[in-house]
Protein backbone atom coordinates (compact mmCIF):
# COMPACT_ATOMS: atom_id res chain seq x y z
CA UNK A 1 0.00 0.00 0.00
CA UNK A 2 1.60 3.32 -0.85
CA UNK A 3 1.29 6.10 1.00
CA UNK A 4 0.35 9.49 -0.12
CA UNK A 5 2.52 12.63 0.47
CA UNK A 6 1.31 15.93 0.05
CA UNK A 7 3.37 18.68 -0.52
CA UNK A 8 2.56 20.73 2.24
CA UNK A 9 3.33 17.99 4.35
CA UNK A 10 7.27 18.62 3.75
CA UNK A 11 6.44 21.88 4.42
CA UNK A 12 7.14 22.80 8.44
CA UNK A 13 5.52 26.17 8.41
CA UNK A 14 5.56 28.09 11.86
CA UNK A 15 2.37 30.29 12.90
CA UNK A 16 3.20 33.64 11.48
CA UNK A 17 1.90 35.59 14.58
CA UNK A 18 3.74 38.66 13.44
CA UNK A 19 6.61 39.08 15.27
CA UNK A 20 9.01 38.93 12.70
CA UNK A 21 7.01 42.55 11.31
CA UNK A 22 7.01 43.73 15.03
CA UNK A 23 10.67 43.20 15.39
CA UNK A 24 11.29 44.74 11.65
CA UNK A 25 9.34 48.22 12.74
CA UNK A 26 10.83 48.52 16.05
CA UNK A 27 14.60 48.54 14.70
CA UNK A 28 13.43 50.71 12.16
CA UNK A 29 11.55 53.06 15.17
CA UNK A 30 14.22 52.38 16.99
CA UNK A 31 17.04 53.75 14.27
CA UNK A 32 14.65 56.80 12.79
CA UNK A 33 14.51 57.68 16.27
CA UNK A 34 18.32 57.60 17.14
CA UNK A 35 18.89 59.82 13.91
CA UNK A 36 16.52 62.48 14.75
CA UNK A 37 17.92 63.02 18.02
CA UNK A 38 21.13 63.45 16.32
CA UNK A 39 19.80 65.63 13.96
CA UNK A 40 17.88 67.81 15.81
CA UNK A 41 20.65 68.17 18.50
CA UNK A 42 23.31 69.36 16.15
CA UNK A 43 21.04 72.01 14.63
CA UNK A 44 19.71 73.75 17.37
CA UNK A 45 21.76 76.57 16.89
CA UNK A 46 19.68 78.34 14.67
CA UNK A 47 15.97 77.41 15.86
CA UNK A 48 13.42 78.60 13.09
CA UNK A 49 11.27 77.03 9.99
CA UNK A 50 14.40 77.58 7.57
CA UNK A 51 16.73 75.31 9.65
CA UNK A 52 16.53 71.65 7.09
CA UNK A 53 18.20 69.35 9.52
CA UNK A 54 16.05 70.57 12.12
CA UNK A 55 12.87 69.57 10.57
CA UNK A 56 14.38 66.76 8.80
CA UNK A 57 15.01 65.53 12.46
CA UNK A 58 11.96 66.28 13.91
CA UNK A 59 10.10 64.67 11.13
CA UNK A 60 12.38 61.34 12.18
CA UNK A 61 11.15 61.49 15.85
CA UNK A 62 7.32 61.47 14.62
CA UNK A 63 7.72 58.67 11.69
CA UNK A 64 9.45 56.89 14.21
CA UNK A 65 6.69 56.93 16.75
CA UNK A 66 3.91 56.34 14.11
CA UNK A 67 6.19 53.44 12.87
CA UNK A 68 6.68 52.04 16.28
CA UNK A 69 2.66 52.07 16.96
CA UNK A 70 1.72 50.55 13.21
CA UNK A 71 4.14 47.62 14.34
CA UNK A 72 2.97 46.80 17.46
CA UNK A 73 -0.75 47.58 16.25
CA UNK A 74 -0.02 44.67 13.43
CA UNK A 75 1.67 42.22 16.15
CA UNK A 76 -1.41 42.75 18.47
CA UNK A 77 -4.05 41.98 15.56
CA UNK A 78 -1.91 38.72 14.49
CA UNK A 79 -1.58 37.84 17.83
CA UNK A 80 -5.46 38.06 18.51
CA UNK A 81 -6.88 36.60 15.00
CA UNK A 82 -6.01 33.09 16.36
CA UNK A 83 -7.91 33.87 19.44
CA UNK A 84 -10.96 35.36 18.10
CA UNK A 85 -11.61 32.17 15.79
CA UNK A 86 -10.90 29.79 18.85
CA UNK A 87 -13.54 31.78 21.02
CA UNK A 88 -16.60 31.71 18.15
CA UNK A 89 -15.62 28.35 17.47
CA UNK A 90 -16.61 26.97 21.01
Amino acid sequence: MATKMYPHQKLKRERNDGKLVATITTVVAWTLLGCGLMLCLFNLNHFNDRNLGLMAGTGFLVASFFIYTIGTSMHLVQVRKPQGKRARLK
